[in-house]
């Protein structure tokens, strides 16, 4: 999949989110348990906070990020998908585009609205399921599943757009908070030295000072929150979930002349897995917006340091890509870091 490919796939999640009532949304995002201790990612929790005060859900849809979109997205259509699945039966998994468009008509008649339909079929068409062709199709066809174009433009991440700060700047930043938690780490690291005793000419007696025991921590390794239609396919505890694999897929650092290659082997890091696919966020070495440091680039075997971004992606495996390589798994700090 190109970029161009993943920008569209990003501006049909918005605009189905902008198509939604906003008494729906905001009643959704009223509902969910927004404390720190919800275990969701941070990237999805901060920014549905800012729209629970804001109420702008037109602002939210257009500039917060795609997770955070794309989790409203398929929490709202959740009923509409299992209710698809349902009319399918045994034909859920590939069904036709006769028997898709069936089972959208009946569901139409049953008082399904038709922004929940499209959202429904933006969500599965762009998770990558056999059946996409006929949810775009649909989404191309019918006048009811037309969906609204926004107002304000996406952030430039997600359309390619230039950035303001130059790459110059940013791997001078990138430097400093390096060398920044590299001098944390030593200095946390270094034992204690003894202060010379001064002598005086009649010094005052030292109390004998309590030894002080530091409080053995646990690293816990956070869970991975997938959205619906993410639960309903993979599997968080795959064998290969938490490594960073090579993979056969096209991220967004590709030049305009290589956006009709066919995929080639990139790094990403593993969120969960199922037998015909893995669901990863890639790596690149371009800084951004919408992208983590991955602190451990260099022990994995990456040439230079990398990125992990906030998008998620849908790996397909079969016969025709070359199977996933291990690179290194990320240890509990690590994969922490990266939510």
């Amino acid at each position: 999949m190109t970029d161009h490919d993943h920008a569209n796939d990003a501006l049909l999640v918005r605009r189905a989110l902008l198509a939604s009532p906003t008494a729906a949304v905001l009643g959704l995002v009223d509902q969910l348990n927004l404390q720190p201790n919800s275990r969701m990612d941070v990237v999805v929790l901060a920014p549905l906070r800012n729209v629970k005060k804001s109420r702008n859900v037109e602002s939210f849809a257009a500039s917060a990020p795609l997770g955070a979109v794309r989790f409203l997205v398929d929490t709202l259509t959740n009923e509409a998908l299992e209710r698809v699945v349902a009319l399918l039966g045994d034909r859920a998994d590939d069904p036709t585009y006769e028997e898709l468009a069936g089972a959208v008509d009946d569901m139409l008649r049953e008082g399904f609205t038709g922004n929940v339909v499209a959202g429904m079929l933006v969500a599965a068409a762009t998770s990558h399921v056999p059946a996409e062709p006929h949810c775009r199709q649909l989404l191309a066809e019918r006048v009811e599943f037309t969906l609204p174009e926004l107002a304000v433009a996406p952030p430039a991440s997600v359309v390619g757009e230039i950035k303001s700060v130059s790459p110059e700047l940013k791997e001078q930043r990138k430097k400093r908070r390096e060398e920044q938690k590299l001098a944390k780490q030593r200095a946390q690291s270094r034992p204690p030295t003894k202060s010379p005793r001064v002598k005086a000419p009649t010094p005052p007696p030292v109390p004998p000072t309590k030894a002080v025991v530091a409080a053995s921590t646990t690293i816990v390794r956070r869970a991975v929150t997938l959205t619906p239609v993410e639960a309903a396919r993979f599997d968080p505890e795959h064998a290969l979930a938490g490594y960073v694999v090579e993979v056969d897929v096209a991220f967004d650092e590709s030049s305009r002349d290589e956006l009709a290659m066919v995929a080639k082997q990139r790094p990403a890091v593993v969120l969960a897995g199922a037998s015909d696919a893995l669901l990863v966020r890639p790596i690149s070495s371009k800084d951004g917006s919408e992208r983590r440091l991955l602190g451990a680039w260099k022990r994995v075997g990456l040439a230079k340091p990398s990125y992990v971004a906030d998008e998620r992606i849908t790996v397909v495996l079969d016969a025709s890509v070359t199977a996933p390589r291990k690179l290194g798994r990320l240890t509990d700090d690590e994969w922490n870091s990266l939510f």
